[in-house]
């Protein structure tokens, strides 16, 4: 009864496995069971000890966001979860850095207070690094302003040394009559501006 009631919590592969057994070929339920873990037993992921979480290490590069995900991840996979020794396992993996420094000067007697902190962390960090890089973008904008005007001020210097004719210096009346041709083609100078 117990072999046939077996059948109704299988599902997949195991239903499918349990089908092709052949007819009157079990004799019991430990026989059963036997078979069954015989031929599902390397699916079964094995569980991590506690100690494996101090294997865990922040790589020189690694954000301390990738780190704790990574180490959340790992301490997922522990049999026998302890939260003071997960928490002596992140002190230990942390990279010396800025965080280190803050939770040494007033360290978390809980991993959830430790993960809420490298969470505030991780955000002031981010919006620090994008305030960064819109004042980069900003200089580099200004930069390439001042360089672009350059060219400019300094033919104003080689027009100031020439002698002013004060009648050109006049605003003229009305709309132009006649305009200067050009001595490169529409196309180049489009081309130069873009550039």
């Amino acid at each position: 009864m117990m072999c046939r009631g077996f059948s109704i919590t299988l599902s997949g592969s195991a239903r499918s496995w349990y089908r092709q057994l052949k007819p009157n070929s079990v004799g019991s339920f430990a026989e059963l069971s036997r078979l069954f873990l015989t031929q599902f037993i390397s699916g079964k992921k094995s569980l991590k000890l506690n100690t494996h979480l101090f294997t865990i290490k922040q790589g020189p590069k690694e954000s301390l966001k990738d780190f704790m995900a990574r180490f959340n991840e790992e301490a997922l996979q522990v049999e026998d979860y302890d939260n003071k020794m997960a928490l002596f396992a992140v002190f230990s993996g942390l990279k010396v850095g800025k965080f280190t420094f803050s939770i040494g000067k007033n360290p978390s007697k809980m991993l959830a207070e430790l993960v809420t902190r490298a969470q505030k962390y991780t955000n002031a960090e981010e919006f620090s690094n994008s305030h960064k890089n819109v004042q980069v973008a900003e200089l580099t904008t200004k930069g390439k302003r001042l360089r672009n005007e350059e060219p400019q001020s300094s033919s104003k210097k080689s027009d100031d040394r020439a002698p002013r004719d004060h009648r050109l210096s006049r605003k003229p009346e009305g709309k132009f009559r006649s305009y200067t041709p050009f001595n490169t083609s529409t196309k180049q100078i489009l081309l130069d501006i873009r550039g």
